[in-house]
C-alpha cells in the first residue's frame, strides 16, 4: 500500500513538474509580450509553481483513492487552458483537440499509450489548423498556436494516468468484493461445521444415562446434558 501511494504521488509530481516547466518556458518565450500587456501572467505562473509545491508537500496517504487525483486533474486542465490562452493562443480548435485527447485517454486507460494518443491528436490539430490556413501546413508552423503542442502531450499524459488509476481502483474493488464473498462463504461453512459439532456433542452428552455437568473455574455451568436438567 505504501509503495503504491508513493508511486502515485511521484507520478503526479512528475506530471505537474513537466507542466510547470512548459509554462515557465512559454513564459520566458513570451516575456516581452507579458511585460507589455499581460503582467498578471506572472501571478498565473506563481500560482502554478506554488500549487506544484503544495501538492508535492502533501503526505502520501492523501493520494489514496481518486478524490485528490480528480481535484489535481481539474485544476491542471484549468491551468492548461489559461496557459494556452495567454501564452500560446487558445482557439476553439485547440479546445476540441483537448476534449478529443481526454476522450481517447479515457478509452485507452494506459499511460503507455499517452504518447501515441498525443501524437494522433496533434496530427489532427495540425490538419485542422493547416487546412484553414492559406499557406497550408508551412504557414501554420509559423503561427503562435504551434506552442499548444506541449499542452496536448501533458493533457494526454495526465488523462491517461487518471484513467489508468481509476481502472485500477475499480479492479481493486472487484478483487476485494470477490475476496469478501469467498470469506463470507468460508465463515458460513465454518458456522455450519460448528453447529454440527455442537449438535454432535449434545447428542453424545444426552446419550449418557447419568447427569453430566461441566463448570469453569469460577463455578459457572458451561455444559450439561438432559439428565442434569431433571
Amino acid at each position: 500500500m505504501a509503495d503504491r501511494l508513493k508511486q502515485a504521488k511521484r507520478s503526479i509530481t512528475f506530471i505537474r513538474a513537466l507542466l510547470t516547466l512548459i509554462i515557465i518556458l512559454l513564459g520566458i518565450y513570451n516575456f516581452g509580450g507579458i511585460i507589455e500587456s499581460s503582467g498578471f501572467v506572472f501571478f498565473y505562473i506563481a500560482v502554478v509553481i506554488i500549487s506544484n509545491i503544495f501538492f508535492g508537500l502533501l503526505p502520501e496517504k492523501m493520494y489514496e483513492g481518486m478524490k485528490l487525483h480528480y481535484i489535481i486533474f481539474v485544476l491542471d486542465i484549468i491551468l492548461i487552458s489559461f496557459g494556452a490562452y495567454w501564452l500560446a493562443g487558445l482557439t476553439f480548435n485547440m479546445l476540441m483537440v483537448i476534449f478529443l485527447t481526454l476522450f481517447m485517454a479515457a478509452i485507452g486507460q494506459s499511460v503507455g499509450l499517452s504518447v501515441a494518443i498525443a501524437a494522433v491528436t496533434t496530427l489532427v490539430y495540425f490538419f485542422i489548423r493547416s487546412s484553414g490556413n492559406d499557406a497550408g501546413f508551412a504557414g501554420f508552423m509559423q503561427e503562435r498556436e504551434i506552442l499548444n503542442v506541449p499542452f496536448i502531450f501533458i493533457v494526454s499524459l495526465h488523462a491517461s494516468f487518471l484513467a489508468e488509476k481509476a481502472n485500477e481502483e475499480i479492479e481493486e474493488k472487484k478483487k476485494m468484493k470477490k475476496a469478501y464473498g469467498e470469506l463470507s462463504e468460508k465463515l458460513k461453512d465454518s458456522h455450519e461445521d460448528l453447529e454440527g459439532m455442537l449438535e454432535f456433542h449434545t447428542r453424545v452428552y444426552d446419550s449418557l444415562k447419568d447427569g453430566f455437568i461441566i463448570m469453569d473455574a469460577s463455578g459457572v455451568i458451561k455444559i450439561f446434558n438432559c439428565y442434569a436438567r431433571q
